[in-house]
């Protein structure tokens, strides 16, 4: 795979984790504060859910890379 293909497919799969695990672990106020939403989390640490997004995503990468290069993954397809 090249860096360019290596960037693309990170990047995608990044996003595709980022949409799975953003709403995970939010914990709700009971009594939010006038004119804040419902829904709206007590706190929220962009910086370590980007990380862990990142750590999960690396790992991800690394597999299907790992899989590509030894053509395993078109061994399992067929």
């Amino acid at each position: 795979m090249s860096i360019v293909a290596g960037i693309v497919v990170f990047s995608c799969t990044w996003w595709l984790v980022f949409f799975m695990l953003v709403s995970r672990g939010l914990e709700v106020d009971a009594n939010p504060m006038i004119g804040t939403p419902k829904g709206a989390p007590k706190t929220f640490s962009f910086k370590q859910r980007f990380w862990k997004i990142t750590k999960i995503t690396s790992v991800i990468y690394i597999v299907l890379d790992l899989l590509l290069r030894h053509d395993c993954l078109l061994w399992i397809l067929n």
